[in-house]
């Protein structure tokens, strides 16, 4: 049974930047190898981070991580001129490094799922009203073909080695979603969230 929560130990945190190197160094080659000598894939937006998990188990097979507002910005803001300003807001976050394990592709949808209530629930508890999101055309396809309410914000850009989009949900929207459009995975994904807040 695959869980969801926070991550809560110095070696999930490690067990999850090589799940990121693994996949976004090796498998997806959004970030070049040779920048991550210790095979571990993180960076300055990671401080300040809330990094999420999916468990089967103890194993790591879901990650992602809601950047806040920081010194540094957003990472979005580095790559595109967003319809929205409101990006310096500490009431918007960003989705980032969702990542499901190549072992789990079959069960991707569930995961994103859970993790996005994972998120969504945190956001709720802490104040953030809206999440930007960078993807690329199949992933927004994906969520938007099940109805999840993601709003384009500007053009797309060459970025992390292929075409990307910027996107913006609505904490309320998204939860709204997850509770109405199916309430039998909405319940099943609530009974296995863990939150430690």
């Amino acid at each position: 049974m695959i869980r969801f929560n926070e991550v809560q130990t110095e070696e999930q945190k490690y067990e999850m930047y090589r799940l990121r190197y693994d996949v976004y160094c090796h498998e997806q080659h959004f970030l070049d190898a040779i920048n991550y000598p210790d095979n571990l894939e993180y960076d300055e937006y990671d401080e300040y981070s809330m990094h999420f998990l999916a468990l089967d188990g103890s194993a790591i097979v879901g990650t992602a991580r809601l950047i806040q507002s920081s010194p540094l910005g957003l990472p979005i803001e580095n790559f595109f001129k967003l319809k929205q300003p409101d990006s310096k807001s500490n009431s918007y976050a960003e989705i980032s490094r969702l990542i499901v394990h190549p072992r789990f592709r079959d069960s991707s949808f569930y995961i994103m799922c859970g993790l996005s209530l994972a998120m969504l629930d945190y956001s709720k508890q802490v104040g953030i009203t809206h999440f930007y999101a960078v993807l690329e055309e199949f992933l927004y396809e994906t969520f938007t073909g099940y109805g999840f309410p993601l709003t384009r914000v500007g053009k797309p850009e060459y970025c992390l080695g292929r075409v990307h989009s910027p996107f913006v949900v609505s904490v309320a929207e998204g939860f709204e979603y997850l509770k109405t459009n199916d309430p039998k995975l909405y319940e099943h994904l609530i009974s296995n969230y863990e939150s430690t807040l």
